[in-house]
């Protein structure tokens, strides 16, 4: 448990005494700023996101849809809405207002 937590800005989480602990923003709406705001291909915000941070802690078997990795994933539209979250193989969300 981190104790008190604090909401700055209505999008950073601290302790008491400053420490960042993250954000309360959505991923999706991140990837999306990366895209509009830093003007990433969507390649680059696919490797930035899902890819890097599994090479980064030693993951090997996710981070990128590929034979022989696990097939956890959320599949997303051009504005990274998601569509669906798929774990194990099983949609486990799908967005209600979804034409897919």
């Amino acid at each position: 448990h981190f104790g008190p937590v604090i909401v700055k800005n209505n999008f950073i989480k601290t302790k008491k005494e400053g420490l960042i602990l993250g954000g309360i923003i959505p991923w999706n709406m991140i990837m999306k700023r990366a895209r509009d705001v830093v003007g990433l291909s969507f390649e680059e915000v696919a490797r930035l996101y899902a890819e890097n941070p599994c090479r980064c802690l030693g993951i090997h078997d996710r981070g990128k849809i590929e034979i022989g990795r696990k097939s956890d994933f959320c599949l997303m539209d051009h504005d990274y809405n998601v569509l669906y979250t798929i774990i194990d193989g099983r949609i486990v969300y799908e967005n209600p207002h979804s034409s897919v």
